[in-house]
C-alpha cells in the first residue's frame, strides 16, 4: 500500500470536524508523509532501516546538502512533532479544536509530496538528492 492513501483517510475525518477525527487524521497525514520518503529512500538504494526508522528518514531528508530534501525533512519533522501532540498529549486540545490545523498539516503534506514526486521523476534532480544524502556522515 503506498503511504498517500493515508491522505484519503485524513480527508475523510477532518470534515467530521470532532477532536478525535482530527488527531487521527494528522496521525495518518504524518504517516503518509513518512511512508512515502522511507519507500524513495529504498527505491533510491539506501537499505530500509530496522532501527529508529523515523529518525533514518527524517534526518536523511534534513540534514542533506540538498535545499528541497531539507523542506520534505522539514515538513516530517513538524508533522511529527503535530502526530506527537495528537497521539500522546491528549491533555491538550488547542490545536484540535477545529479543523484548521489538519488542514494545514494535510497541505503540508501534499505540497511535501509534489516536490518528493518532482524530484524523483527529475533523473538530475534525483541524482543529485541522493549524492546529498550519500554525503551524510
Amino acid at each position: 500500500m503506498l503511504g498517500r492513501v493515508f491522505l484519503e483517510t485524513a480527508r475523510t475525518l477532518i470534515p467530521y470536524d470532532t477532536e478525535d477525527c482530527l488527531r487521527a487524521a494528522v496521525g495518518r497525514v504524518y504517516y503518509a508523509l513518512f511512508l512515502e520518503c522511507r519507500d524513495v529512500l529504498s527505491r533510491w538504494g539506501f537499505a530500509p532501516p530496522t532501527f529508529q526508522a523515523h529518525h533514518f528518514v527524517r534526518t536523511r531528508f534534513e540534514v542533506a546538502a540538498f535545499p528541497d530534501l531539507q523542506s520534505i525533512g522539514r515538513a516530517i519533522r513538524d508533522l511529527s512533532i503535530l502526530r506527537n501532540q495528537a497521539d500522546y498529549e491528549n491533555w491538550h486540545s488547542i490545536p484540535f479544536s477545529s479543523d484548521s490545523e489538519a488542514l494545514s498539516a494535510l497541505q503540508r503534506a501534499e505540497k511535501a509530496l509534489a516536490l518528493l514526486d518532482a524530484i524523483d521523476a527529475d533523473p538530475l534532480r534525483r541524482a543529485n538528492a541522493i549524492l546529498a544524502i550519500r554525503a551524510i556522515p
